[in-house]
C-alpha cells in the first residue's frame, strides 16, 4: 500500500509523488507536474515540503593528493551509500611528464587514495559508476599524452573496476577513443560513453562513442 502525507496545501501526496517533489527540488526546478494528477507545485511549495534538503549544506572534507605530484585532481564521484563513495581522477608530474589514475575512497569518516594499475604509459579517468558497495566500474583513456616525436597515436578507452579490495584494468574494444562517463543501472546493466578519435595526429577527426557492458551469457565485456 502507498504511503501518503498531506502536503499542508490541501494535496494528499503518496510516497514517489513527494520523492519525485523532492527530486525536483534538488533539482531547482521551478515547478513539476506530479504524477498522480495533482496540481503542480511551485518550488516554494517544495521548499515547504522538505525542510531538511534545504537546511542541508556542503562542506569541505579533506582529500588527500598524490605524493609528489604537481597536480592532483578529481573528476567524479559516485556513492552507493552514505558511507562508500569512489572518485577518480588523475595526478600529473610535470618533471616527469606523466599523468596518471587517481581513485580514492570514502568510508563515511575519511578520503584514502586506492592503488591504481600500472598502466606503462600515461592515463586518467574521468567517470565512475558504483552499482554496488563492492563494485564500481571507472572510464577514462590512456596513452602517451606528453609525448611528441614520433607523433603519438590517439589515446584508446580505459576501464577499471573495484572489487572492494582492488581495481584492474578491463579490456576494451581495439579502437582509439576516450570514455568521459558511465553509469550503471545494476551490476550488469552498464554503459560508458566519450568520444572516438580517427587520424595519426592532431587535428583528430572525432566522432561519439558507446560502450556497454554484456553479462556473461552475451560474452562478458566490453562492446561498442
Amino acid at each position: 500500500m502507498a504511503t501518503s502525507m498531506n502536503s499542508g496545501a490541501g494535496l494528499r501526496l503518496t510516497r514517489p509523488a513527494w520523492k519525485l517533489v523532492l527530486r525536483s527540488f534538488s533539482r531547482g526546478f521551478v515547478s513539476h507536474q506530479l504524477p498522480d494528477g495533482a496540481a503542480a507545485l511551485t518550488y516554494f511549495a517544495a521548499l515547504a515540503l522538505a525542510p531538511s534538503v534545504a537546511s542541508a549544506a556542503w562542506t569541505v572534507s579533506p582529500t588527500p593528493s598524490v605524493e609528489g605530484a604537481d597536480v592532483s585532481s578529481l573528476q567524479a564521484v559516485d556513492c552507493s551509500s552514505a558511507n562508500s563513495c569512489i572518485a577518480v581522477g588523475s595526478s600529473v608530474s610535470f618533471s616527469g611528464l606523466a599523468e596518471k589514475p587517481l581513485a580514492e575512497r570514502w568510508d563515511g569518516t575519511s578520503w584514502q587514495i586506492v592503488p591504481t594499475p600500472d598502466l606503462g604509459e600515461d592515463g586518467r579517468l574521468s567517470g565512475v559508476s558504483c552499482p554496488w558497495p563492492r563494485f564500481c566500474f571507472a572510464v577514462g583513456t590512456m596513452g602517451e599524452f606528453f609525448q611528441l616525436h614520433p607523433p603519438p597515436l590517439p589515446p584508446v578507452p580505459l576501464v577499471e573496476v573495484w572489487n572492494g579490495t582492488s581495481w584492474s584494468v578491463q579490456s576494451t574494444p581495439p579502437s582509439p577513443g576516450e570514455l568521459e562517463a558511465v553509469s550503471c543501472s545494476g551490476l550488469l546493466a552498464c554503459t560508458a560513453v566519450g568520444s572516438r578519435r580517427l587520424g595519426p595526429f592532431p587535428p583528430f577527426n572525432t566522432y561519439t562513442l558507446a560502450l556497454r557492458w554484456e553479462p556473461a551469457a552475451l560474452g562478458a565485456g566490453w562492446h561498442d
